[in-house]
């Protein structure tokens, strides 16, 4: 059977990464924010950011040690959420589990900026139409 969760971002890292250790079993992980520019029409081209929260564990801990706020990567691998409870209220938390995360040169940026620019997404009513 096949895994069907699956995520492949690009984007810049918000942040330094943050490494932390697990109370429970003494292990390192790393968190970081990436940001996704994205580009739509709406009365002229307008540009905005999501931004995802994602956790690494193991190996992944060590490189992501070398990153730096502003780099530019690719992440893949799935996304994962927890239920937690906070001064009385259940709060549902989503974020991406990165299985690899790769840094990407210059270059990719501006040829991943061009392909985008080309080829803007629809407009939100556009894609909602049926």
């Amino acid at each position: 059977m096949s895994n069907n969760n699956s995520i492949k971002l690009v984007g810049n890292l918000v942040a330094d990464p943050e490494v932390k250790t697990n109370n429970e079993n003494g292990k390192e992980f790393a968190v970081f924010r990436l940001g996704v520019n994205k580009s739509f029409v709406k009365e002229g081209s307008e540009e905005t950011a999501d931004f995802f929260r994602c956790i690494v564990g193991g190996k992944l801990v060590d490189e992501m040690k070398a990153l730096k706020k502003g780099a530019f990567v690719q992440v893949e691998g799935e996304i994962g959420t927890r239920k937690y409870e906070k001064d009385g209220v259940w709060h549902t938390e989503t974020f991406v589990r990165p299985d690899t995360v790769k840094k990407l040169e210059a270059k990719a940026k501006a040829e991943a900026e061009a392909a985008a620019a080309a080829n803007p997404a629809p407009t939100f009513d556009e894609a909602l139409s049926f």
